[in-house]
């Protein structure tokens, strides 16, 4: 197995000599147990066998979750395959979705009734009122974003499905300043092609011949492995070859294990695909929320208002990282970019990725017109809006719908059906967002916190960014921020 990933990813040189003689040693010893203990003897079809408890990339602490035993019926409606894979989250079961009704995810939790305003709330709150109703830049507008630009979320089964091995590919992703904070494919790929190395599998689960949408300039996809709560989020993931090696394409991504059961919702830094560094999913619209008639989360909001520090600290917690675009339009003098300059008033208005908004408790939700709106505002005034990335709109995140037409289960979205005679342009005009709270930055912030970073100097996996500020507390390989 290790050879197998040196020789196909070259990660061989990151375990360094002494780790390697533990990872072969713990190797040999856990072919010698199951050979000789009988209580590691189990049924070869069950997907509880032990685990090893040191990865291929020597990050101690991340043995692989426990399997979940039982596979949940099939519900009707669901966009599923013979694997038990489902290509959204309408009508798939609950323990399918076991982040939805976690405990320790940080956004699942209700912000308290008296949370405080950063100076400047009601300012800031009245221009991203004026750039909802029609102040845009580069004509993108305000809404809320299911279809570009938002995460596929695939729920896969990793007993049923195959593997397929991740290529990194920065040179055909842009936005070359940040250099994927100095890591190169040797170390991205063994990181991303190695977490299910104690499975002896390479890459991650994804149903056989899946598509993404190729126009997508984002290419968020989410695959939730409910059957080992394992999340990994991969960022302008590409199903096409561009790099001219089998496998799928990504710019940058990230994998928590235990994510339902003992996970934040952060991604050590610098991982993820949200520029705040911040997991997708539990910030995201899904279609079983709007199914299931409420919005139990905080929701991720992109716009031009984040301060642009994208190699500093400027950011709010629980963010970790930024590419706020706020100071970039001030300074622009391009006329579309200066569109929107006037209601910034200079930087004054900028407000940092990861600080928190909200519409007050006292929000008067079921004056709205739409079932839609109401429970939108109601997510916005119980748990609050999250700044997680940049954008030339005021726009909320929601779950793609292009998994299930670009995989063969029709041409409509299910939003199609599920906005049931509204759309989004309708559902946030509704909403007065001159009401909105802008909590301080770093609101929350327990004392003592500090940004952790992934993989510690020493157990293999490579750290670029050990003698970063942002990096303080390194983590194993696949643990929460």
């Amino acid at each position: 197995m290790l050879d197998d990933l040196r020789d196909r990813y070259g990660s061989w040189r990151l375990l360094g000599g002494p780790v390697a003689v533990l990872v072969l040693v713990a190797l040999i010893a856990f072919v010698l147990m199951r050979g000789t203990s009988s209580s590691l003897e189990t049924d070869p079809s069950s997907p509880t066998t032990a685990p090893l408890t040191v990865n291929t990339l020597g990050s101690s602490g991340d043995p692989e979750p426990p399997a979940v035993t039982d596979t949940p019926a099939v519900p009707p409606g669901a966009y599923v395959n013979e694997q038990g894979s489902y290509f959204s989250t309408y009508s798939a079961p609950a323990d399918t979705m076991a982040w939805s009704r976690s405990s320790s995810l940080l956004f699942n939790q209700p912000l308290p009734a008296d949370t405080p305003n950063a100076p400047d709330s009601a300012e800031i709150a009245a221009r991203i009122d004026q750039v909802v109703r029609g102040q845009r830049l580069y004509d993108y507008a305000s809404g809320i974003e299911d279809d570009i630009n938002s995460p596929v979320i695939v729920l896969v089964d990793s007993d049923a499905e195959g593997f397929t091995p991740v290529r990194f590919r920065p040179d055909d992703c842009g936005a070359t300043d940040k250099r994927w904070w100095n890591w190169t494919a040797e170390e991205f790929e063994p990181y991303v092609n190695g977490a299910y190395a104690s499975l002896d599998k390479v890459g991650v689960p994804l149903p056989a011949g899946f598509q993404m949408r190729e126009d997508d300039s984002d290419f968020h996809l989410v695959i939730y492995d409910w059957r080992r709560d394992t999340m990994i989020e991969l960022w302008r993931a590409k199903t096409e070859n561009v790099t001219g090696r089998p496998g799928l394409e990504v710019c940058w991504g990230g994998i928590v294990k235990q994510y339902a059961s003992a996970s934040t919702g952060i991604f050590p830094f610098p991982m993820g695909v949200a520029a705040a560094g911040t997991s997708a999913v539990g910030l995201t619209i899904t279609m079983n929320d709007i199914q299931q008639g409420e919005i139990r989360h905080a929701i991720a909001v992109s716009a031009q208002f984040g301060l642009n520090d994208r190699n500093g600290t400027t950011h709010s917690y629980p963010a970790n990282r930024n590419d706020g675009g706020c100071s970039d339009v001030v300074a622009a003098t391009d006329p579309e970019v200066k569109k929107v300059t006037d209601a910034m008033d200079g930087a004054r208005y900028c407000i940092r990725e990861g600080q928190r908004l909200r519409l007050p408790p006292d929000y008067p939700v079921d004056s709205l017109p739409t079932p839609f709106a109401r429970m939108v505002a109601k997510a916005v005034r119980d748990y609050g809006l999250v700044l997680v990335d940049d954008a030339g709109c005021f726009c909320l995140q929601a779950e793609s719908g292009v998994s299930v037409t670009q995989n063969g289960f029709g041409s409509t979205s299910p939003w199609d059906q599920l906005y049931n005679g509204t759309n989004d342009t309708e559902v946030m005009l509704a909403i007065d967002w001159t009401k909105l709270q802008v909590l301080p930055a770093d609101w929350g912030r327990p004392e003592g916190y500090q940004i952790v970073c992934a993989g510690p100097v020493g157990t293999g996996l490579a750290n670029p960014v050990g003698d970063d500020a942002r990096c303080q507390a390194p983590m194993p390989a696949y643990s929460s921020g």
